[in-house]
This record gives structure tokens, C-alpha cells and sequence, in this order.
């Protein structure tokens, strides 16, 4: 699929800064995040991706491909970067690509993210 393959070749761009600035940025994704209505059915998973890239970068967790990583953190770096596609002040789509963009990383690494979910629910 031609979205999983363009993530795999963005991860050589992606370095331990991006995945620090995801856990310095913490608060504001969770404040963007609240501010849209429509993605308040997914903030758990919101959450467990915000942990799992810390536990990447701490190396806690390691047993995930780097794209993955990278796709989650550009996924969520995307949300506070005042500079989008669709800029928030347009009426009814002002937060339609941020969500697309959400939903299709969630999509693409859903297997990786559940083997995460099972290893953090084992006491790790």
C-alpha cells in the first residue's frame, strides 16, 4: 500500500529529537487533541501511542520497527504544527486533516501498537 511505503521511507528522517520533542509536546497534543470533538472516542489511544513512543525513545520498549515510531511521532507532532494542510479556522474542516492523518497512521500500525498495548499489560 502506497501510505504504508512512504512512512517506511520517512523514518530515515525521523530522529531521537522528534521522538523527545512527542514527550516535550505532551500537553499540548493532549489540549489539541480535547479540542476536537470528533476524536474524544479515541483519546485512550491517543494516550497509549504518546506512551509508546516515550518508552521507545527511553528504551523501555524496542521491539517495534522504527517506522512505526516515526509515523506515530510525525502523527502526532502534525496536531501542533501551526502550519497544516487545512488550517483550524477553516469552518467544519478546519481539523479534517488532522484526523485522516490520525486515523490512517493508527490503520497502518495497528498490529505493532497491540503488541504494545499486551507487552505494557504484563507489567513492563
Amino acid at each position: 500500500m502506497k501510505e504504508e511505503i512512504a512512512l517506511r521511507n520517512a523514518q530515515d528522517r525521523m530522529t531521537d529529537a522528534n521522538f523527545e520533542r512527542v514527550e516535550a509536546q505532551r500537553s499540548a497534543i493532549r489540549e489539541k487533541i480535547a479540542g476536537i470533538p470528533s476524536l474524544q472516542g479515541i483519546w485512550e489511544q491517543v494516550e497509549l501511542l504518546m506512551d509508546l513512543v516515550r518508552d521507545y525513545w527511553s528504551g523501555r520498549y524496542r521491539d517495534i520497527p522504527r517506522w512505526v515510531i516515526g509515523a506515530l511521532s510525525f502523527a502526532l507532532l502534525y496536531f501542533i504544527n501551526p502550519v497544516e494542510l487545512i488550517p483550524e479556522f477553516v469552518p467544519v474542516i478546519g481539523y479534517l486533516d488532522d484526523i485522516v492523518l490520525l486515523l490512517l497512521v493508527l490503520r497502518l500500525t495497528r498490529e505493532h501498537v497491540e503488541r504494545y498495548k499486551a507487552w505494557r499489560g504484563q507489567g513492563a
